[in-house]
């Protein structure tokens, strides 16, 4: 199992990552690193020019691309099968996933494990990461229309991006060669590699976000006035509906109404999106990590918030002694019982898979495949409520359009 760190593609590390709870259920655990930010992914027209493919950027994929390849020589030595090697990753590292599956350069895999990787259903074109390379370039000093003053520049310069401010400058992109069509596209025409997947998200996602936000700015919750200011500023003209479909009185404070409509747009109705697709050509099991007090080993303490299930909280069931000191210098946040539990469920889920391409094995219950009569997976600490179907719950019917043009398909498309 080749692990992909998330962060943005601006930051993260696979050292943070300890796979050895995983390693007990039998699997050979990788975690590796990647170029990121300007290193990874800076497209610019002058280094494509000299490119014998003529593209640029999506450096920090062909990195994950050559640690898959140096698995395939060299994990027999460990006790690996070069022949059953899944790749996993969260955040940037499930959009990674989802790219890798959809990329010609890749070589053989045996299956795919997307966390909270959905939120890019369609990449930048290779021309609008050129735009963007040269507006960095100009940024750093470099106007020109040759990269030699780039060259010039030591590391640390280069390494200037904010994970929270600098986004858009920093993306994988469909260059026609290491990216040939976006997911969306390319799912939808069955291009992509027909291997199992697991694909999913967690009920809060954008939660983390907001409470980095109010732990960074030292600010109260969001006030009813402003989360109209902040929905406003999110969906512009559409937002007046979806303040609608989100109306405070559903929702104990106004953060968490604004949290949900944007985990619904680019979290859970994408993932959902892309499993559809991915489902007409293989077998694809979808979850969502529904734990109201899931762990949150990446986010600081809020007074008066909670993450419920933010983006990251799967990292803590997965690798227990993940954790950001800065937020928890006591040690990793700790878990109940019937997390626990849940902790054994899902790494059983995920090695289980990784052997067999199958989700299941001796603590878990079954998982079917996905299908349009079949709901999405929910893992529970406890299985003693009965949450909304997801669909509903994450309002997906009311983002459908939106969804499907940002993904570049007819309306008529499998969602």
């Amino acid at each position: 199992m080749v692990w992909i760190h998330g962060g943005a593609f601006v930051t993260g590390s696979g050292r943070d990552f300890d796979g050895s709870a995983l390693a007990e259920h039998g699997v050979v655990i990788v975690t590796i690193n990647y170029r990121l930010g300007y290193f990874g992914f800076l497209a610019h027209p002058a280094l494509s020019s000299i490119n014998p493919h003529h593209v640029s950027g999506n450096y920090g994929l062909l990195d994950q691309q050559a640690s898959f390849a140096w698995v395939r020589r060299n994990i027999a030595g460990f006790g690996g099968n070069p022949k059953l090697i899944t790749i996993f990753g969260e955040s940037a590292g499930g959009q990674s996933v989802i790219d890798q599956l959809v990329s010609p350069s890749a070589g053989p895999l045996s299956g795919a494990i997307a966390e909270s990787g959905s939120y890019m259903t369609n990449l930048p074109t290779l021309a609008q990461e050129e735009t963007m390379g040269q507006a960095a370039a100009k940024s750093l000093g470099c106007p020109g229309p040759y990269p030699r003053c780039l060259y010039r520049l030591s590391a640390a310069a280069l390494n200037v991006l904010n994970p929270l401010t600098s986004l858009s400058s920093v993306s994988p992109n469909v260059d026609g060669f290491t990216i040939p069509m976006g997911p969306a596209p390319a799912f939808a025409a069955g291009k992509f590699q027909h291997i199992p997947v697991i694909n999913g998200s967690n009920h809060d996602e954008y939660r983390l976000f907001v409470g980095l936000t109010r732990w960074a700015t030292n600010a109260p919750g969001t006030t009813p006035q402003q989360y109209r200011g902040k929905m406003k500023g999110e969906f512009g003209p559409l937002a007046p509906e979806v303040i609608a479909r989100y109306p405070l009185k559903e929702f104990s404070q106004p953060d968490y109404a604004y949290s949900a409509a944007v985990t619904d747009v680019a979290f859970a109705c994408n993932a959902h999106l892309l499993s559809a697709e991915m489902a007409r050509y293989t077998t694809v099991y979808e979850y969502e990590l529904r734990d109201p007090n899931a762990p949150t080993a990446s986010g600081p303490v809020v007074a008066g918030f909670s993450y419920g299930s933010a983006h990251s909280s799967d990292l803590s069931y997965l690798f227990p002694a993940y954790n950001v000191l800065a937020f928890h210098p006591d040690g990793p946040p700790p878990l109940s019982a019937a997390q626990k539990r849940l902790r054994t469920e899902i790494q059983d889920f995920w090695t289980d898979f990784a052997r067999t391409g199958a989700p299941a094995g001796p603590s878990t219950g079954p998982w079917a495949s996905f299908d349009r009569t079949v709901g999405v997976k929910g893992l529970y600490p406890a299985a003693n409520t009965a949450p909304r179907p997801f669909f509903e719950d994450h309002r997906c019917a009311f983002w459908k359009s939106l969804l499907l043009s940002e993904a570049g398909l007819p309306a008529g498309s499998a969602y």
